[in-house]
């Protein structure tokens, strides 16, 4: 695994940054079996959209060190991007284009501890821009308030600009009935009904060259 820092403890949570790899398919595994997943986080979607160079992803990975063994609390994936070549990098909520949601699949009862943790290498890792574009991340209903938490605590950052948007969730009073919503759940069901979602990133070799040698020969 290509650590790019080492771990830094924050109480009982130590956490690091490292690039996709597929080493992150166990903690990912592990995870998921506890909490929420997001499917644009899936380790094999991130290699994906980072081996042929689409993206340049910044995996953060944070641990409990007090069970044994130590399990994973939380998972990030960020992207770093610039606006114009000579402007300075920041690293985006959303990991790669067309992930569509950009939740950090973390334990919600140790939110706190995990934001601060992701903070902390974000700070000291020198290879991690220090911008940090969250307007993407503003739905979630965990982790986004423990982080603004994280850094009203701190101090230690400055909010270069903030931009507000509406968005509902269980507790907005929406109709809890109608037809999008029951076509939603007998999808749901029937999808379920199927067996477990796997995501997995095969790799083949390449059609396009034998196609390429098949169109010469043809022409001869």
């Amino acid at each position: 695994m290509n650590v790019g820092w080492s771990p830094t403890k924050n109480g009982s949570i130590s956490a690091y940054s490292c690039a996709p790899s597929a080493e992150l398919c166990g903690p990912w595994d592990d995870l998921i079996t506890r909490v929420d997943g997001n499917a644009f986080m899936h380790p094999a979607a991130l290699l994906a959209a980072a081996e042929p160079g689409f993206a340049k992803i910044h995996v953060l990975i944070a641990w409990d060190e007090e069970v044994k063994p130590r399990c994973p609390v939380g998972f990030w994936a960020l992207c770093e991007r610039r606006i114009l070549p000579t402007a300075p990098a920041f690293l985006e909520a959303i990991p790669y284009n067309y992930a569509f949601t950009s939740n950090a699949v973390v334990d919600s009862a140790r939110a706190d501890e995990v934001a601060a943790a992701f903070f902390d290498v974000i700070r000291h890792d020198p290879h991690l821009p220090k911008i940090v574009k969250l307007r993407s991340f503003e739905a979630d209903p965990v982790v986004y308030p423990a982080m603004l938490r994280q850094l009203e605590g701190q101090g230690r950052y400055r909010e270069l600009v903030r931009v507000e948007r509406p968005f509902a969730d269980s507790c907005s009073g929406i109709k809890k009935s109608g037809s999008t919503r029951k076509k939603l759940r007998q999808d749901w069901n029937r999808l379920s009904a199927t067996g477990k979602v796997e995501i997995v990133n095969r790799r083949r070799p390449p059609r396009r060259k034998l196609r390429s040698r098949y169109f010469s020969r043809s022409r001869r």
